[in-house]
């Protein structure tokens, strides 16, 4: 028998042991009451320009010096929590940013789940609302 697949969405894990934490913990859960859990990665959209701009600010040798957005210091968290999510996070959809390339990562799921309550702050979410409302999700998934 195949254990059913329960995706967890959140809020993008950018520098947030809370948010990592909680994810973690969900996950955890799940796969000890003999399901599969599967981390929905989601992170929010980005415009082209606002993409080229970081990348220019990242190599961008005077940098380090006055770094406004964390950059230098996300990049080192993402290295230090790697492990972690290698071994306890380890099963994930591929990175997505739209509404059409998350209902196609999920599509094979049975269940989703949103995890954590900040996704319900209005400043955290901005205009992808509809998604933490699972607006993607077909008929026939459990919500």
């Amino acid at each position: 028998m195949t254990k059913l697949k329960i995706g967890i969405l959140t809020l993008p894990i950018n520098n947030n042991y809370g948010g990592i934490i909680q994810l973690a913990a969900l996950y955890n859960f799940i796969e000890s009451n003999g399901f599969e859990a599967v981390w929905i990665d989601k992170k929010h959209p980005e415009s082209v320009v606002k993409s080229w701009l970081k990348k220019l600010i990242e190599i961008n040798p005077l940098h380090h010096i006055y770094d406004p957005k964390n950059f230098k210091t996300i990049k080192l968290f993402r290295k230090q929590v790697s492990p972690f999510f290698k071994d306890y996070l380890s099963v994930k959809t591929k990175t997505t940013c739209t509404s059409e390339h998350l209902k196609e990562v999920t599509k094979d799921l049975d269940c989703i789940i949103v995890g954590s309550d900040q996704v319900w702050r209005l400043e955290y979410i901005k205009e992808n609302y509809p998604t933490y409302f699972l607006d993607f999700v077909s008929s026939k998934t459990k919500k």
